[in-house]
């Protein structure tokens, strides 16, 4: 498979590639199947991905589902109406929009993410508060659920949230928890509802 790079303003076809590198402005105009995409400048793909590694650092919009191994953001990604992200790994310190649904094996964000569910194994949401992230993307995460065995959230507004050990941080506004096992919560969180056999304590 051959490799390609976009340095300044090009478009791209889709298929399958090697790596593809878009430091410039780039455009892909089909399904875009890769083993790495890596973005620092601004790169839109009006069709499916699907990559072994995704890096962001500048700014990526994708009109389809992205499927990953692993995904890196500390730029801007948006995927478009009705489209889901599906990833082993998602490490995210910069901004991530879904308007599906997000489902990873892990996640850690210290970004925010604005998305209607994000599910998986391990979830971590530490919203910006302040520092250069506060600047540059939404201070609270907001989503519609969170379902995962293990959860731990900050800055993060959700309508439900289930899952055996969960933990809501300071800045979290949640409308209900559904916990199975070890519920822990900050003082200044907001909780609407508690269900699940649980034990509660706080941080």
């Amino acid at each position: 498979m051959q490799d390609t790079r976009i340095d300044g303003m090009g478009t791209i076809a889709g298929g399958e590639y090697g790596s593809v590198k878009v430091s410039g402005m780039g455009k892909c105009t089909g399904d875009l199947a890769a083993q790495s995409l890596s973005v620092s400048g601004k790169f839109t793909c009006q069709g499916k991905l699907k990559v072994g590694k995704l890096t962001c650092s500048g700014t990526a919009d994708f009109g389809g589902d992205i499927s990953a191994a692993s995904l890196s953001a500390s730029g801007r990604l948006v995927l478009g109406e009705g489209c889901n992200l599906e990833a082993q790994e998602v490490r995210c310190s910069g901004y991530i929009r879904v308007e599906g649904q997000i489902s990873a094996d892990f996640l850690k964000a210290e970004g925010a993410i604005n998305a209607r569910e994000v599910v998986g194994d391990r979830i971590q949401i530490i919203s910006h508060s302040r520092g250069l992230g506060a600047l540059l993307f939404p201070t609270l995460s907001t989503v519609g659920m969170v379902e995962a065995t293990t959860i731990s959230l900050s800055g993060v507004r959700a309508d439900t949230v289930s899952g055996q050990n969960v933990t809501i941080g300071p800045r979290c506004e949640i409308g209900q928890v559904d916990c199975s096992g070890t519920l822990s919560v900050h003082r200044s969180a907001k909780i609407g509802r508690v269900t699940g056999d649980c034990v509660r304590q706080g941080l």
